[in-house]
C-alpha cells in the first residue's frame, strides 16, 4: 500500500511540471470517449476495463468478459461543436478481445462566404473516426493492445483522410494497476503529422468500493515544446441490492470534473447511465456535459 501511494504521488508531482496548453491538429481524437472517465478528470489508463477502451488503453479490453457496449454524447459544447462516441467489444473464445469504435465530431452550420466576401449560406465541418482494436492477456497479470484508426476530416474548403496507431499495456496486481499508452505512434491526416501522446497511469481500488486513478500526460511529444501534465481522480462505489451509485470527481490539469454513475444487474447483463461535468483546457470552450450508456455481459 505505501508503494502505490509512493507511486500516485510521484505522478501527481510530475504533473506540476504544467506547460501552456497548446492547440494541434488532430485535438478531437484527444477527447474522451467515456463519461466515468470524465468524470474522475481522465485519470483513466489504468483503470478502463470496457470498450472505451479502445480509446484509454486498448489493453483494458482484454478484462471484458463476454461484450461491452459504450455509447457517449457532449451536451453544451461551445462554439456549436458536436461529439458522440459508440464502441463495441467482444471476447473470442480463444480468449483475445476484438473491439470497433466510432467518433463523429466537428462544428454545425459554419457561415461561408465567397471569394467576393458574399454570404453563401452555412456548412458543417465533420470529422468521422472509425477504429479496430485487439487485445490479449499474455499470462496472469500483463495485457496488451492496439487500436488502428481510419480518421476522415471535412474541412469544407477541402476533405482529408488520414490513420492512427495506438498500443498500450497493463500490468494488474491484487489491488493495483499500472499501465501505459503511446497514441498516435503513427499518424498522419494529409499532409500533416499528428503529434504522438503518451499516458503513464496508475489506478488502485478496494473491496469496500473505493477506485483511485492517476495519470501522467505528455502531448506532442514528437514537438519541441510538448504540454506535460497529471490527471487525478477518484469514485466511490456503493451497492443498494442490484444497483449500484458511485459519485466521482477528479483534476484534468488542474481544472475540475465531476460525475454520478448509476448501474444494475439485470440477469447475465450489466446496464450503467453516467453522467459528467467536464470543464475544458481552453477558456474558448468552457465547461460542458458528457452523457453515456454502458452495456456490458458476464
Amino acid at each position: 500500500m505505501k508503494k502505490t501511494l509512493l507511486t500516485l504521488f510521484a505522478l501527481i508531482a510530475l504533473g506540476t511540471t504544467v506547460v501552456k496548453a497548446q492547440n494541434y491538429g488532430g485535438a478531437y481524437l484527444q477527447m474522451s470517449t467515456s463519461a466515468a472517465a470524465s468524470g474522475m478528470g481522465q485519470a483513466y489508463t489504468a483503470l478502463s476495463g470496457d470498450a472505451a477502451s479502445t480509446y484509454w488503453n486498448p489493453a483494458g479490453l482484454a478484462s471484458v468478459k463476454n461484450f461491452s457496449f459504450v455509447l457517449l454524447s457532449a451536451q453544451g459544447l461551445q462554439q456549436d461543436r458536436v461529439f458522440n462516441t459508440a464502441s463495441f467489444a467482444y471476447r473470442l473464445p480463444m480468449g483475445m478481445t476484438v473491439a470497433a469504435s466510432f467518433a463523429l465530431s466537428g462544428v454545425k452550420s459554419i457561415d461561408t462566404y465567397s471569394d467576393a466576401n458574399v454570404s453563401t449560406g452555412s456548412d458543417d465541418n465533420a470529422n468521422t473516426v472509425i477504429g479496430l482494436s485487439a487485445a490479449q492477456s499474455m499470462g496472469s497479470n500483463l495485457s496488451v493492445g492496439g487500436t488502428v484508426r481510419y480518421i476522415s476530416q471535412d474541412l469544407i474548403a477541402k476533405k482529408e483522410k488520414g490513420s492512427s496507431i495506438d498500443v498500450g499495456m497493463r500490468y494488474a496486481m491484487d489491488k493495483v494497476t499500472f499501465a501505459a499508452v503511446a497514441q498516435n505512434v503513427v499518424g498522419k491526416v494529409g499532409n500533416d503529422d499528428l503529434p504522438n501522446l503518451l499516458r503513464l497511469g496508475v489506478g488502485m481500488s478496494d473491496a469496500k468500493g473505493l477506485v483511485v486513478g492517476a495519470d501522467y500526460v505528455i502531448e506532442d511529444i514528437n514537438h519541441g515544446g510538448s504540454n506535460k501534465f497529471a490527471n487525478i481522480g477518484g469514485g466511490y462505489n456503493m451497492e443498494f441490492g442490484s444497483m449500484m451509485f458511485t459519485p466521482r470527481a477528479g483534476l484534468q490539469n488542474a481544472n475540475f470534473a465531476a460525475g454520478l454513475g448509476l448501474s444494475m444487474k439485470a440477469g447475465s447483463m450489466n446496464i450503467g447511465i453516467d453522467y459528467s461535468y467536464v470543464n475544458e483546457n481552453s477558456a474558448i470552450f468552457g465547461a460542458n456535459h458528457r452523457v453515456g450508456i454502458t452495456l456490458s455481459g458476464d
